[in-house]
């Protein structure tokens, strides 16, 4: 982070193009180098160093930025093999992890990576239609916050994997993926935000699950009115604004529709910009109690890494909206 003398004098000028571009090759490098890490050093797929650097990483290439196609490709592998290793279990909603927020964003992972429907893809779409609850809703096995324990993430993210890999024949199986998007869709509209996580993923989750426009529009005001003076956003009203919260906020803001180039836009990316680490990526400090022994991945951020890397994640899918397409 900038010296606090040096965020003042840098808080009255305008943050260039170019500003922005050095930004996200900082970040690309930083997920580029955690990803790597991880999967030489672990054995188990992750949210925070498979999912969010694939979105991240997915969105600075459609832009035209230098990406490390090896990693990338070694990404979705450590995925799929982690996966299909034990399709069998999990088509029968067993075997994973974290359950039903590991395989929704297992599923986003290979859907970044524009992985066609295989054996692997079906077994977790059926683990999906298999857990979700009577309510419409898809529980969270942990509550590991903000990214795991919220069900607006769980539903949002199910909702619109489901639809990315829906059954290519009609039949009761493509019935009942159907029925689990409507009935999960059913739930995020109805259900309480509290959290910027709820509120980010509710917003996620009508876009995918094609909710009427004004629901959407509401929802976008709802999370837009959560900004503080200093263009950023927090994970709790108590909270500072962070770049996780930021960045997945103005993510989702401009898929609802909320221009790139509009002033709540710019203060967003004013703030990520200006609150970047030296080492590239964004420091978050973890507030979720572990239930594994830490592990360190070499990130920055010390045992806050993990959450430290999704940030990094949304920070740069967040500043990449705002390059033109070369």
């Amino acid at each position: 982070m900038f010296p606090l003398w040096l965020l003042g004098v840098l808080g009255v000028l305008p943050i260039s193009e170019e500003m922005v571009r050095s930004s996200v090759e900082k970040g690309v490098k930083r997920l580029e180098t955690a990803s790597a890490s991880y999967i030489k050093n672990r054995t188990c797929f992750s949210c925070h160093h498979q999912a969010m650097p694939m979105m991240a990483l997915a969105a600075a290439k459609e832009r035209g930025f230098t990406v490390d196609a090896m990693n990338f490709e070694k990404q979705v592998k450590y995925t799929l093999d982690f996966f299909s290793a034990k399709v069998k279990d999990i088509s029968e909603g067993r075997g994973i992890g974290g359950a039903n927020t590991t395989a929704a964003y297992a599923l986003l992972t290979f859907e970044l990576a524009q992985h066609p429907a295989d054996a692997t893809t079906d077994a977790l779409v059926d683990f999906l239609v298999k857990k979700q609850a009577s309510n419409g809703s898809w529980a969270a096995t942990t509550n590991r916050p903000p990214s795991e324990g919220s069900l607006f993430t769980t539903g949002a993210l199910s909702v619109g994997v489901l639809k990315a890999y829906k059954a290519k024949d009609e039949g009761e199986r493509a019935d009942k993926i159907a029925k689990a998007r409507e009935n999960g869709l059913a739930f995020l509209e109805k259900a309480e935000v509290k959290t910027t996580e709820d509120r980010v993923f509710k917003i996620w989750g009508l876009l995918a699950g094609g909710a009427d426009k004004e629901m959407i529009a509401e929802a976008r005001d709802d999370l837009q009115k959560q900004q503080r003076p200093d263009g950023g956003w927090a994970q709790l009203d108590e909270l500072k604004s962070d770049a996780y919260a930021t960045g997945a906020a103005l993510v989702v803001l401009q898929k609802a529709g909320l221009a790139v180039d509009s002033a709540a836009y710019r203060a967003g990316v004013r703030f990520l910009v200006l609150n970047q680490d030296v080492s590239g990526g964004w420091i978050v400090p973890t507030r979720s109690r572990p239930i594994q022994t830490f592990f360190d991945n070499g990130d920055p951020g010390g045992k806050g890494q993990f959450i430290s890397t999704a940030a990094t994640g949304w920070a740069v899918t967040a500043l990449v909206a705002t390059i033109s397409k070369k």
